[in-house]
């Protein structure tokens, strides 16, 4: 059994903690809000129409806002938490730790986190921090009581982890993974993945989301008059947008088809396509990117992110939506595509529309990343060639 941290209050820490306390872990949580958190907190596992099949409870053996408190004894801390806060966190957690070896990850592997941390190594000689990711985060969740009580409709078929050394997931999947999905759900296993770069890349949420708010934008760019006019973001989902994420995943694919023939010792099988990725975590059968959204029994439920400005329901500005998957998910393809000089015509629309909507500057006036100013950016943490980021 390991002492494990968790660090953020988001729904997938509301799953995570009460399925590895009942594992026999010593869980504890890393919070801006401890206060707002319970001791024990429970887990729903329940239908997208509401029935509940079962109720996961756990117990947090500590809650703070100290990082001095909780790294030091930790021998696994766990990030549950928007892609944007990675920088912030991950520098807090490798300044707090202990000069021992500590596996340090994500649920969720977008946004280069190996970059991130590899930096932060280095600044505060913590040379014993082992970065992992998950491929994509394991179960399909909610919250509905903060800090109390979460829901989750259950977990992907199969999971991956990216972690270099075989024999540090050997020693991970035997510590935890288990306990993370197969336990509970009798499915989702983790498959070992020996590089990162297929996680920063995921054609999940990325893709997912920029497509869909630009396609919702296309339709209403003036917005909505009422919350009751706005369409559901997935069960709405209509051909506009599944052909942007169509063109989008097209972008990407040439992309990986130069990664994939850069470096023979990295195993890309799970650097997937968008419904090749479906079928591989979600058992999907769907044979069209729409068909995907239409046919899911977990995404119904789940509303656009507006907000209300001058008098009409637009999307919302600063949603994770576009800090994650704009700055975290597309300026990274796009760095990708600019150093191999690969046109992404599609990339390069969503991005354009995204920096005039919010009002912010991504691209130059020539259409180039300024990547002195792009956290997000293997340039800004001071990788400046494309082989340097394949590992």
């Amino acid at each position: 059994m390991a002492n494990i941290t968790i660090i953020g209050g988001g729904s997938s820490a509301h799953t995570a903690i009460p399925l590895l306390s009942m594992a026999g872990h010593s869980v504890r949580l890393l919070t801006h809000n401890p206060q707002k958190w319970d001791r024990n907190v429970k887990s729903k596992f329940v239908s997208e129409d509401g029935v509940v099949f079962d109720v996961f409870e756990g117990t947090l053996d500590k809650v703070s806002s100290s990082y001095d408190e909780l790294i030091p004894d930790s021998e696994v801390v766990l990030l549950c938490l928007p892609v944007n806060q990675y920088p912030d966190v991950v520098a807090k957690v490798a300044k707090s730790a202990k000069d021992k070896k500590i596996y340090l990850g994500t649920v969720y592997g977008q946004g280069g986190f190996d970059w991130i941390v590899d930096y932060y190594k280095t600044k505060f000689n913590k040379e014993k921090i082992v970065p992992f990711t998950f491929g994509l985060i394991p179960w399909i969740c909610r919250t509905e009581e903060y800090g109390k009580v979460g829901v989750t409709y259950g977990c992907k078929d199969q999971n991956t982890i990216s972690i270099k050394s075989k024999s540090e997931f050997d020693y991970l999947n035997e510590l935890f993974l288990d306990d993370i999905c197969f336990k509970s759900f009798n499915k989702g296993h983790f498959s070992h993945c020996n590089n990162f770069i297929s996680s920063t890349l995921s054609v999940d949420n990325q893709i997912i989301h920029m497509s869909r708010m630009y396609g919702l934008y296309l339709k209403a760019n003036d917005g909505w008059n009422d919350e009751a006019s706005v369409p559901l973001f997935y069960k709405d989902y209509d051909q506009l947008s599944a052909d942007l994420l169509t063109d989008l995943d097209a972008d990407y694919e040439k992309i990986r088809i130069v990664i994939r023939g850069s470096n023979s010792d990295l195993d890309f099988n799970y650097m997937l396509d968008y419904l090749e990725l479906e079928r591989f975590s979600y058992g999907s059968t769907s044979e069209s990117v729409l068909d995907s959204f239409k046919d899911s029994t977990t995404l119904g439920t789940i509303k656009t992110p507006v907000k209300l400005y001058d008098g009409k329901f637009n999307l919302d500005k600063g949603h994770r939506f576009f800090y994650d998957d704009l700055y975290f998910g597309l300026v990274i393809a796009k760095w990708m595509a600019q150093e191999n000089s690969i046109l992404t015509p599609t990339i390069d629309k969503i991005i354009l529309w995204a920096q005039e909507y919010l009002g912010t500057r991504v691209l130059d006036e020539n259409g180039y990343l300024e990547n002195d100013k792009l956290e997000s950016t293997p340039t800004y943490w001071g990788i400046n060639d494309f082989q340097s980021i394949i590992k």
